[in-house]
């Protein structure tokens, strides 16, 4: 019997030896393939964002992205690699061969698809006009195109001159009731939004006349910084175990009540 369990711990310590040394050549492989092998090898940039991204979600996590990625441009120059996956480009002529319009010499090409990892389907799964392919997004901007036209726009001007003498006279309301400062980015933001539904929807969501923040508008903002989430989960899939420690469940929850 004691044979039967000496034998037994051999095997298992032969076989994390064998893990150990997988792991190991796995990990110096990676090393190897992400600095000198990599397609993405001879972009310049901090050797430890080519090697994980674990660097990059920290600075997503801390916000602090855009004054990372400043400098690392000032440092590096016009292209430089963030991500083991991704690089960052500041050129003009970068800017039109990724997202410019297909002319010139970029006529016949197709547009670059958008990353999934900033860019996920929607709950009701029919993608918007931001992440269609080139047939669905053509089509969609013919439709839209009839209501951006000088003739169209000139025909709503009465509406939005209406919105901005709400604002105006809100403004002053508001001035007047209170010394307090007024939040002049709050009643933007309603002034905008006000606009856009009555547009889209033929009534507004009432920010001016409720003069507060409409919760689908408060949904936006908070989706747009949930964003960030959406791209860990991409990478680091098992994140949404830990729930509300990481993700924003409520914002997944009221997401899923405005598509319904």
């Amino acid at each position: 019997m004691n044979d039967f369990y000496r034998t037994a711990a051999a095997k298992l310590a032969g076989l994390g030896t064998v893990l150990a040394v997988l792991s190991f050549s796995y990990f110096i492989g990676k090393v190897i393939y992400s600095l000198y092998l990599s397609p993405l090898a001879k972009i310049p940039g901090r050797k430890l964002d080519a090697l994980s991204r674990i660097p990059y979600v920290r600075r997503l996590l801390s916000s602090t992205t855009v004054t990372d990625l400043t400098q690392l441009h000032e440092r590096y120059g016009d292209v430089v690699r963030f991500s083991p996956t991704e690089v960052s480009f500041i050129t003009e002529e970068a800017w039109q061969a990724i997202c410019g319009f297909r002319t010139g010499q970029w006529r016949g090409h197709s547009n670059m698809p958008k990353d999934p990892a900033w860019y996920p389907k929607p709950a009701n799964g029919v993608p918007s006009i931001l992440i269609a392919d080139d047939a669905d997004h053509t089509r969609h901007r013919r439709t839209l195109a009839h209501a951006f036209s000088e003739k169209a726009l000139a025909e709503q001007m009465g509406l939005v001159q209406d919105y901005v003498d709400q604002l105006i006279d809100g403004l002053k309301d508001a001035a007047t009731r209170s010394s307090a400062p007024v939040n002049l980015s709050a009643w933007y933001v309603w002034t905008t939004f006000d606009v856009i539904s009555d547009l889209l929807w033929g009534e507004p969501f009432g920010c001016l006349r409720d003069r507060a923040t409409h919760k689908y508008v408060r949904l936006l903002f908070r989706s747009v910084e949930a964003f960030r989430f959406a791209y860990i989960e991409q990478y680091f899939p098992w994140v949404k175990y830990f729930g509300s420690l990481v993700l924003d469940t409520k914002v997944l929850a009221d997401r899923l009540e405005y598509w319904r």
